[in-house]
């Protein structure tokens, strides 16, 4: 399984859950409210692609819980990458 970035997970008690992750680009911490649950998240530490474990989110919400980057920070380092 990938290295999943720093940050933890709060149950919010309406089908939805506070993710905090911090990005491995800008270290910046970031809190996202997401429609998982506790067993999405038990099924994904136990070795299931993130695709099978939460497949009702979109691919950026995918890789917020894997690296803590938003979709607009992948595009400021897909940029910057471009440029060098």
């Amino acid at each position: 399984m990938a290295q999943i970035a720093e940050g933890n997970e709060a149950e919010r008690g309406d089908g939805r859950m506070d993710v905090t992750r911090k990005s491995v680009f800008s270290g910046k911490v970031r809190t996202v409210s997401l429609a998982v649950t506790p067993q999405q998240f038990a099924r994904w530490r136990s070795g299931a692609l993130i695709q099978e474990a939460f497949p009702n989110l979109t691919a950026s919400e995918r890789e917020f819980l894997l690296t803590g980057a938003t979709a607009e920070e992948w595009a400021t380092f897909a940029q910057d990458e471009d440029e060098k």
